[in-house]
């Protein structure tokens, strides 16, 4: 019975009381308290519910064998990840969830675990391998434990579905290998090329890593580095060496110099150094890579280049020529003027407009045909004119060369000094050739005493040549000439300088 006010539990025996005949005499009664037993009942109900309420809710698969090797409990996770339907597994040998390859051994180890049982992990060191209901495997991981307060022996299994795990380490491995595998590949190249490439901890002043080139660009063991990774300043020229302390010294910064260095030979190389911070170690620390390369003899023929380059100025600036670059369709693109000598328009009037727009159309159409087929045939042409400006007529020579696929540059020179003393000279010679003819002639017969100038005058004007040209060619004005020819006139009692010239030719006294 029970009192419901005092949330009491009792308990009540009857027993009958006989007599001697065997007749019921009386009836005893003994009540018994028993509130404690129904409240341990009752807790222990409660914390079964609650446990089976956990072991349905866990993520994990959970199995509870028997003596026998046979299923007693399958939660629905376990059930889920052998793919298995509810209650399925009940009853079921446990070697139905092992692959067949592994029953026999797996009953083995059941036998021996239900003998000596604790807790424990199984398959240490081992890829342990679940079967599915449809016979596919997938890696697991079991934890075994005994359960306690059971009259028969159970084994509780934890049972975890490692997959992704697996996949992940399996990914990482690979990862791992290829970047193994490229780390070898770069140490390979790293030891073969002649550029020096090192890697460095900074922070700890440690030298990482660093290649043979050192030994052959610094004459330096690699060794050496390796024991003081400083020590390569040593060899920084001294004028070099306070700049490239102050640059190489800020690890988290990009360094890039350039500067000499001195090897135990005596000898002096050019380095050019270029450093920067990678991705820090797993400590924090900043690690530092670089590359030097030796680049003295691109130093040697920059200096080389440089002191052509002056030559090449100074030889241009003697040059009498001007210097004209146009493309294939005429547009002026530079001008490189000489001393002495000027554009007859300013080079910001015609650069970048084209030789139509500069020249005189006949000009600039002979310009034009000279560029093109020296584009196109790759031959030298040559070019003369003439043009009027403000101090007189100036003539010009040009050539014109194929300078690149599309451009032509046309070398202009001012020959109008050169011209003029040109025929200066031949008039020199075709008057010293006139006069030892005249005086040839004036020896043999001179009957009407003609003066040597007046017997030169004849000649040039008996072949036909005006006053003009007589005093050009003489280097007399033309008054003068005009002097001569009278005198000529009134000695020889001739009407005209024609009758003159054809009475001295009748008479023999001009060839």
């Amino acid at each position: 019975m029970e009192d419901e006010r005092a949330g009491m539990h009792f308990e009540s025996y009857v027993w009958p009381v006989m007599d001697p005949q065997g007749e019921v005499e009386s009836v005893a009664i003994f009540v018994s308290n028993v509130t404690a037993r129904k409240v341990a009942e009752d807790q222990l109900r409660r914390s079964e519910e609650t446990i089976r309420s956990l072991v349905e809710s866990a993520n994990e698969g959970i199995v509870s064998v028997n003596n026998d090797g046979r299923i007693e409990l399958a939660n629905p996770a376990a059930e889920k990840m052998f793919g298995y339907g509810k209650g399925e597994l009940d009853g079921q040998p446990i070697e139905s969830l092992v692959p067949e390859r592994h029953r026999d051994q797996h009953v083995g180890h059941r036998t021996g675990y239900i003998s000596d049982p604790e807790p424990r992990p199984i398959g240490i060191g081992m890829d342990l391998v679940g079967r599915r209901k449809d016979g596919t495997e997938f890696p697991l991981e079991i934890s075994l434990s005994p359960v306690e307060g059971s009259d028969r022996k159970q084994i509780m299994a934890m049972i975890s579905d490692i997959t992704e795990r697996k996949q992940a380490e399996n990914s990482l491995r690979e990862s791992e290998e290829k970047v193994a595998q490229s780390e070898r590949r770069m140490r390979q190249v790293t030891e073969h090329i002649t550029e020096m490439v090192w890697l460095s901890d900074p922070d700890a002043g440690e030298l990482l890593y660093v290649n043979p080139a050192y030994e052959e660009v610094w004459g330096r063991s690699c060794q050496s580095l390796y024991d003081d990774p400083r020590s390569w300043l040593k060899a920084v020229h001294p004028d070099d060496l306070e700049r490239v302390k102050a640059g190489f010294g800020q690890p988290e910064e990009m360094f890039e110099q350039e500067y000499r260095i001195m090897r135990p030979d005596g000898s002096v190389r050019w380095i050019w150094d270029r450093s920067f911070p990678i991705a820090a170690n797993p400590d924090g620390r900043s690690v530092k890579a670089g590359i030097s390369i030796d680049v003295t003899d691109r130093k040697l023929a920059d200096e080389a280049l440089n002191k052509s380059a002056e030559r090449n100025a100074a030889l241009i600036a003697t040059i009498p020529d001007m210097m004209f670059t146009l493309d294939k369709h005429g547009v002026y693109l530079d001008f490189v003027p000489t001393q002495g000598q000027e554009p007859y328009v300013p080079a910001d009037h015609f650069l970048g407009k084209t030789v139509v727009e500069v020249m005189p159309a006949t000009l600039a159409q002979d310009t034009m045909q000279a560029v093109e087929l020296a584009l196109t045939t790759g031959r030298q042409q040559e070019l003369a004119y003439e043009m009027d400006l403000d101090d007189g007529k100036h003539e010009y020579q040009a050539r014109i060369i194929k300078s690149k696929d599309d451009e032509a540059l046309a070398i202009v020179r001012d020959v109008t000094a050169v011209k003029r003393l040109e025929r200066e000279e031949r008039l020199r010679r075709e008057r010293d050739e006139l006069e030892g003819t005249v005086e040839k002639e004036m020896l043999g017969k001179n009957p009407y005493g003609l003066t040597f100038r007046e017997f030169t005058v004849l000649h040039l004007a008996a072949d036909g040549e005006a006053d003009k040209a007589i005093a050009d060619q003489l280097g007399i004005s033309t008054f003068t000439v005009s002097k001569h020819v009278a005198n000529i006139l009134g000695k020889m009692a001739a009407a005209s300088r024609t009758e003159a010239c054809v009475r001295a030719l009748r008479e023999g006294l001009l060839t």
